[in-house]
């Protein structure tokens, strides 16, 4: 019998945009600590850990993200998102 791999329903929806060339917002955390997510891309809701100078790819297809600071943005999945020092900056 085959081992089957579990993967988050978010993790599978980013690998397959990256497989299929989709654009997708990317979430930079230059800040001194590691800063959480919450994506909601309308079918539920994830919690993304950001390690310090890590980064994410998100919302293929658009989504709503809420920040560390509580601020919530609608993205369209074509921004570049910086933390640093707890602010977040939409390019």
């Amino acid at each position: 019998m085959a081992n089957i791999v579990k993967i988050p329903w978010l993790a599978a929806a980013v690998i397959l945009a990256a497989a299929s060339g989709a654009a997708a917002a990317s979430i930079i955390n230059k800040d001194a600590a590691s800063q959480t997510i919450i994506v909601d891309d309308g079918s539920g809701r994830s919690e993304i850990s950001i390690p310090t100078g890590g980064d994410v790819s998100v919302c293929p297809n658009g989504c709503l993200i809420t920040f560390p600071d509580g601020e919530s943005q609608a993205l369209s999945g074509a921004e570049i998102i910086e933390i640093t020092a707890s602010t977040v900056s939409i390019k």
